[in-house]
């Protein structure tokens, strides 16, 4: 991945990690989609447009993971504290296992 970064307007700017991660620097997360999506649109013909597509592309990709990530882990603390009620009422371990396993 490139190491650049682009300067999107005053003060914020966007880039890879070396990981390869997009991020983005002088905006709160919430705001900066659309504050590229809006650079995109205005600057056409500018010589970083395609690599603030990839970005833009890669930012999405990681705010749908990171959706799915935090769904998975909710899901996960609920099912753990179904099972921890569950063994305060004297279940076995195989009783405790089902239990995680019908709502995983």
């Amino acid at each position: 991945m490139d190491t650049k970064r682009v300067p999107i307007s005053r003060g914020f700017y966007i880039e890879f990690s070396n990981d390869g991660r997009a991020v983005n620097h002088g905006l709160p997360d919430d705001e900066v989609l659309a504050a590229v999506e809006d650079w995109l649109t205005k600057h056409l013909r500018h010589a970083d447009h395609a690599f603030a597509e990839q970005w833009l592309q890669a930012k999405r990709k990681q705010a749908e993971e990171d959706r799915q990530t935090q769904f998975l882990r909710t899901q996960r603390q609920e099912i753990n504290a179904l099972v921890d009620r569950s063994i305060s009422k004297g279940f076995s371990k195989e009783q405790e296992e089902w239990v995680r396993m019908r709502h995983s």
